[in-house]
């Protein structure tokens, strides 16, 4: 009996690189990018900045514990000085102190010897890489048919606290625009164009409040996208 296939995003049976969303009884025309080139260097950026940060704490610690170490050792030395001094200036002091009787040998079970200081065993710095990070998963299309935009492209609350904005990440020049949809039924929308070499481009719309948005549409010259409500994300440009 062939397994069915729960609703959900799936590896495109048509081979593309992408994921095509079946509704529990057949494959539709919505698809989904398996990941993006702005997410991949975001999350290489904060694996590399914990890994590096790490490092700089193990160096520190290490510096620690030798210095700790060779205080110690100096310590001792002193110590062993100021015995020595002390036992020659007694037995020039006091000749007839000196007992004529040698003292017994010193066998090597009698020997004390101080162990050298081992500085405790340190951990080494854990990192996260990149690939250990958790699979995006993307939501289902909306109740229209859109599928989500590809991350990080999203909305939130604007960077002065009022209003909210719209962050879009593309890539290379293109026609774009973002249309806020309310609760009330009405829409505003916002044209522009992303220039050559520009990959971000946000849309303010300081007017209208989080809590009357019902959607966030984006429209790219290969069809229309919802963007996904993370305030993080929209204000990645600042």
């Amino acid at each position: 009996m062939t397994e069915q296939l729960p609703p959900g995003w799936h590896p495109d049976p048509e081979g593309s690189p992408q994921l095509r969303w079946w509704d529990g009884t057949q494959w539709t025309s919505q698809t989904h990018p398996t990941e993006t080139a702005p997410n991949k260097k975001m999350r290489l950026w904060k694996a590399l900045t914990l890994g590096a940060a790490g490092v700089v704490a193990l160096w520190v610690l290490v510096a620690v514990i030798l210095n700790v170490t060779g205080e110690t050792d100096r310590m001792r030395a002193d110590d062993a000085a100021k015995a020595a001094q002390s036992a020659s200036a007694a037995a020039t002091t006091s000749p007839s102190t000196a007992s004529s009787t040698p003292p017994p040998p010193v066998t090597p079970a009698d020997r004390t010897t101080s162990a050298p200081a081992v500085p405790p065993p340190v951990a080494a710095p854990t990192s996260s890489a990149a690939g250990g990070l958790p699979a995006y998963v993307p939501p289902p299309p909306d109740e229209d048919g859109n599928p989500p935009c590809p991350l990080p492209t999203g909305w939130g609350v604007g960077a002065t606290g009022s209003g909210v904005m719209a962050t879009v990440w593309t890539d290379g020049p293109a026609a774009v625009s973002a249309t806020v949809r309310k609760t009330s039924g009405e829409d505003e929308v916002q044209p522009a164009t992303i220039k050559s070499g520009q990959d971000l481009h946000e849309f303010d719309f300081p007017s209208i409040e989080e809590s009357s948005v019902k959607e966030v549409l984006i429209n790219t010259p290969t069809g229309r996208c919802y963007a996904t409500p993370d305030p993080e994300t929209a204000a990645l440009g600042h």
